[in-house]
């Protein structure tokens, strides 16, 4: 279908996006606008509010098909007990993907242990299950896998591959709450999954509730680990471990405290209630934009998995850019042409963050100082990446590179206004037909 608009608004024609709101759907509601209300007024904002830890642990485990879940301070440290849950500790090495977000794997140091990094799939930017077995070491502890941005890793491969080797396998799920494969929900499929429940609703993770998480798991003895891990004081501790090892710790655990705040978790678990409406609404947009960015040179929607069922898109809807279809046009200059039709596209993640410090709208962390070169993290070379540490060259992990110098956000809606998919597609196919203009 031709595009009903002629000259590019950034050479001033008019915009194809002409809403003024795009998406209908109410994030901050009044229920949670009174939820915690009402628990400031009953003082119910610290150790005071452990029965909405407790509620909500059961309505996620129940939201899952999980045997248990374990509430957070954050997202980080969900991935950090999940890595001690399973016993990762010096010498050891973790295995993720060489594009993610730093907090996914950042802990696996203060364990004492490396993280190893693994190639993605250019289709879907998530790890790539051919390069894990060749990574595999006698060192390696665990299997890291991220669900970004709403998409499901390809997991029947990368737990063919971990059973065959016995090593467990950790997901993080912090932008797929309740995404699944092969009708299991993520997070249930490895051995333990971490869930982030940071920002604000409608702008942060599918739950949110500033900085909270969870963990999950269908395993006792990992469930356990995690609350001796980080549920210093809890009231409820002693009741909960079984193991006698496990009980004779209690009330003081390990002597860290990652509780979350029970004001967070009462504004996550009115979202959590909302949370699969959330996700279907979103799906029926995602496909329809994507059957529409099928037709249109210059841009590729991002593959799924035959089995995978994304949900929350945490980021935005990611795609592909292809300007070899528009004559080598650079990313930059063809987001800055879709913006200017008012769409809300991005190259690559995180590129308000990383492009005034590297120059680059999204570097692999094979790249970031600390694991390119080592750092001394312990001091006196005692750290897992200093004294021997080899490090990663800027040549290494090509096909990472490559396939995020195609990266694309475009924007996510959850209840999109009548035309808004229409005036989107209708920008995207404009900036297609008229991309000559722009050299």
């Amino acid at each position: 279908m031709a595009s009903k608009n002629g000259k590019l608004a950034l050479l001033g024609g008019e915009k194809a996006v002409t809403l003024q709101a795009l998406d209908r759907w109410e994030t901050m509601t009044e229920e949670m606008v009174q939820r915690v209300r009402q628990m400031v007024e009953k003082g119910d904002i610290s150790t005071q509010g452990e029965k909405i830890a407790q509620e909500v642990e059961e309505g996620f485990a129940k939201f899952l098909g999980a045997n248990y879940a374990v509430s957070q301070h954050n997202g980080t440290s969900t991935m950090w007990a999940s890595y001690f849950a399973l016993g990762v500790g010096p010498g050891d090495e973790v295995l993720h993907p060489d594009f993610t977000w730093i907090c996914s794997f950042g802990p696996v140091v203060y364990l004492g242990a490396r993280p190893v990094f693994c190639e993605i799939d250019p289709k879907t930017f998530l790890i790539d299950p051919a390069d894990i077995e060749r990574r595999i070491t006698p060192r390696t502890k665990a299997i890291s896998v991220v669900h970004w941005g709403g998409n499901v890793c390809d997991l029947d491969p990368i737990m063919e591959v971990a059973n065959r080797h016995g090593i467990p396998v950790i997901e993080d799920c912090s932008h797929a709450h309740g995404a699944s494969y092969d009708g299991k929900k993520v997070g249930t499929i490895g051995a333990i999954g971490g869930f982030s429940f940071q920002g604000v609703p409608g702008k942060g993770k599918p739950i949110s509730g500033g900085e909270c998480g969870m963990v999950a798991t269908m395993d006792r003895r990992l469930y356990e680990r995690v609350l001796l891990f980080g549920h210093v004081g809890r009231t409820d501790l002693m009741d909960k471990l079984q193991d006698p090892a496990h009980r004779r710790l209690a009330p003081y655990g390990l002597g860290l405290n990652f509780r979350a705040n029970p004001l967070g978790l009462a504004i996550a678990q009115v979202q959590l209630a909302r949370v699969r409406e959330q996700n279907e609404k979103r799906w029926a947009y995602v496909q329809a934009l994507n059957r529409g960015l099928e037709e249109i040179p210059g841009i590729d929607p991002l593959y799924i998995y035959p089995k995978a069922q994304p949900a929350g898109w945490y980021g935005g809807l990611q795609a592909r850019y292809r300007p070899e279809d528009l004559g080598g046009l650079p990313r930059e200059t063809y987001c800055k042409a879709l913006q200017a039709e008012g769409i809300g596209v991005r190259p690559g993640a995180y590129s308000d963050a990383f492009g005034p410090v590297t120059g680059a709208r999204h570097i692999p962390y094979h790249l970031v100082p600390p694991y390119s070169r080592g750092f001394d993290f312990y001091t006196h070379g005692r750290g897992p990446l200093w004294e021997g540490y080899e490090g990663y060259a800027p040549g290494d992990y090509p096909q990472t590179r490559q396939a995020l110098a195609r990266m694309l956000q475009l924007p996510v809606l959850t209840d999109p206004e009548a035309g808004a998919v229409e005036q989107l597609l209708e920008g995207f196919r404009k900036v297609a037909e008229n991309y000559r203009a722009l050299f």
